[in-house]
């Protein structure tokens, strides 16, 4: 097993995060997903080769005909259950055997330890990136947003406008645009558009589960951009998801940095979301 000297040293959730959200933030994700998968049509399923399978206590999701890192990729490991060794050779092995050329384990810090970190090192696993775990209590006032755009939730009959707008956006294969098709109008879920007319001009998800509101994939076409659709399309969510009785929304985004501002983490910020906490994302390639 090849040994990474640049491995970095293990990202840490601070004292002050509050522990009862803390399995939601990862848990719920791993739902979310799950639920993807669940929902692509059979002719999905084949064109992607969407799969997902239990390893340990972590959910293993693959799309073997697609180099997408979001699609091939761990959560949710070591949260019900200590890591041990076992687990990380089973993991490497599902994705050897299904021809995945790489994938992300995306690991809660609050699992990390000094152990598991020299694991991760040791099976040539390295740290390429972080991503911004935030949640926000739905108990919360929902700030108005003012825009020109009309914001709708859509059915089935704008199924395959959804996912032509979501995937190219994300470099996702077209044939992966059918399988996110395949969540609109299923049970737990619920989309938008915003509207400039009669032109889809933004579009974004949601998926609830277990009194929780995950913010799932949100795309402005950049013609329409600077114009408040995500600030919409986010408190049209959290308006919904306290109406079906959520308590909590999740999100994630990637990590702002001073050389790199995300406008979907300044988004967040402004309709009151709190940061959780950075979560590493390690990156094994065969």
């Amino acid at each position: 097993m090849p040994y990474c000297p640049a491995f970095s040293a293990p990202v840490r959730v601070p004292d002050t995060f509050p522990a009862e959200p803390l399995l939601a933030l990862e848990q719920i994700e791993a739902a979310f997903y799950r639920d993807l998968y669940e929902a692509a049509s059979p002719a999905a399923l084949q064109a992607a080769d969407l799969r997902h399978r239990s390893v340990g206590s972590g959910q293993v999701f693959l799309a073997p005909e697609a180099d997408v890192l979001a699609l091939n990729k761990v959560l949710a490991l070591g949260l019900r259950s200590s890591v041990q060794e076992k687990d990380l050779d089973g993991i490497i092995q599902v994705y050897r055997e299904a021809g995945v050329r790489r994938f992300f384990l995306q690991m809660s810090p609050a699992v990390l330890s000094p152990l598991l970190h020299r694991w991760l090192s040791d099976y040539g696993f390295r740290h390429y990136n972080n991503w911004m775990k935030l949640f926000r209590s739905l108990d919360e006032p929902v700030p108005i947003i003012k825009t020109n755009l009309r914001i709708e939730r859509i059915g089935r009959g704008e199924a395959d406008a959804f996912g032509q707008m979501v995937a190219p956006a994300f470099d996702w294969p077209d044939r992966l645009a059918t399988a996110l098709a395949g969540t609109v109008g299923r049970p737990g879920w619920q989309h938008y558009f915003a509207f400039a007319g009669d032109v889809p001009a933004a579009t974004a998800a949601c998926f609830v589960h277990e009194g929780y509101a995950y913010l799932g994939p949100a795309v402005t076409h950049e013609v329409y951009r600077r114009r408040g659709a995500q600030r919409a399309l986010i408190a049209r969510r959290l308006q919904d998801a306290v109406a079906m009785g959520c308590h909590t929304a999740i999100t994630d985004t990637a990590e702002e940095r001073p050389d790199k501002p995300v406008p979907s983490y300044r988004n967040m910020r402004h309709m009151g979301f709190t940061p959780a906490y950075p979560r590493p994302n390690y990156l094994f390639t065969f």
